[in-house]
């Protein structure tokens, strides 16, 4: 049995996908398996896959696209080792991730989950931003997610626990997930970053991002009130603010600033003394962008010092 199982889903994405593939194939760590579901892409990926010699790769290919959600499902069900690794087909994971997550782990038998900090890469591989993760997300989680999905390794003991990724989400599974291990099992991020997130075009369709909050709320929902799931929800007050707060942080990383604006105005209508709002709102007016850029770093390093 190997030590890890890495779980990695496909669709299309030729372009990004060997740099995907080597940086789990160049670990230092080297006792693990590969599970690479190709969620029905099309023939150029297909002749891609077919070169790779590597005995630790097994290829799990569906004959349509199912998604996302369904994929990772069946990765997770044909995974074998004591820890399971999650990498996406555009990102990149550093040399040492396995090792530092592999020795976390085994430092840390009560831990059940670990992320990492992650390095925010664009369509050349040229590094732009940054995340620097809490190392104790469990009291933020409630809020918005803490963990960058590719970057995570959990027990097998936790996945056998909680059961797999809903399949009513479409987007923020992983959120809803990490929701609900977070009953049971501790949850943390080592503060070093070992994985790069490739930020493109490809991702920056708005009806992506209004669906993605929308199933934002969804996840925080149920977890606060053990609702079953509903994508029509009728938001409250408070999900509104997060709900347009999440579109106006995804809008300025697209640098779609007007889109941004008006999200900006309609937390001002729900809410015209939120201070964080207000704060973004005069950073914009004096420094435009990158204000609020610097705004939200600021903001991560104070939120990392105090959890």
């Amino acid at each position: 049995m190997p030590k890890v199982s890495v779980v990695m889903s496909l669709y299309n994405g030729k372009k990004y996908l060997m740099e995907a593939i080597n940086s789990i194939l160049n670990q230092t760590f080297r006792d693990f398996e590969f599970i690479i579901i190709d969620d029905g892409s099309d023939e150029s990926v297909h002749n891609m896959l077919s070169t790779l010699a590597d005995e630790r790769i097994k290829l799990i290919t569906n004959e349509k696209n199912i998604g996302l959600t369904a994929s990772l499902n069946k990765g997770l069900f044909k995974a074998s080792g004591e820890f399971i690794a999650r990498q996406d087909a555009d990102d990149m994971s550093e040399p040492s991730r396995f090792y530092e997550q592999v020795s976390y782990l085994d430092k840390h038998p009560e831990i059940g989950v670990v992320g990492t900090s992650t390095t925010i890469i664009n369509e050349n591989g040229e590094k732009v931003d940054y995340w620097d993760a809490v190392q104790n997300p469990m009291g933020l989680l409630k809020t918005g997610n803490r963990l960058t999905h590719g970057s995570v390794m959990l027990r097998r003991t936790v996945m056998d626990d909680i059961g797999k990724y809903d399949y009513h989400f479409k987007y923020a599974q992983d959120y809803e997930y990490w929701l609900r291990v977070s009953k049971k099992h501790q949850i943390r991020n080592i503060p070093v970053r070992l994985y790069q997130s490739r930020f493109h075009n490809r991702m920056l369709s708005t009806t992506k991002i209004k669906e993605q909050a929308q199933y934002v709320i969804c996840a925080q929902r149920m977890h606060k009130t053990g609702e079953e799931f509903s994508y029509e929800l009728d938001m409250t007050k408070p999900e509104k603010i997060r709900y347009h707060t999440m579109l106006a942080y995804s809008y300025i990383q697209a640098d779609k600033m007007s889109e941004a604006v008006q999200e900006f105005k309609e937390i001002f209508k729900l809410n015209p003394f939120n201070s964080m709002n207000l704060i973004r709102i005069i950073s914009y007016l004096f420094r435009g962008r990158d204000g609020i850029i610097k705004i939200q770093n600021n903001y991560r390093k104070l939120r990392c010092a105090f959890y």
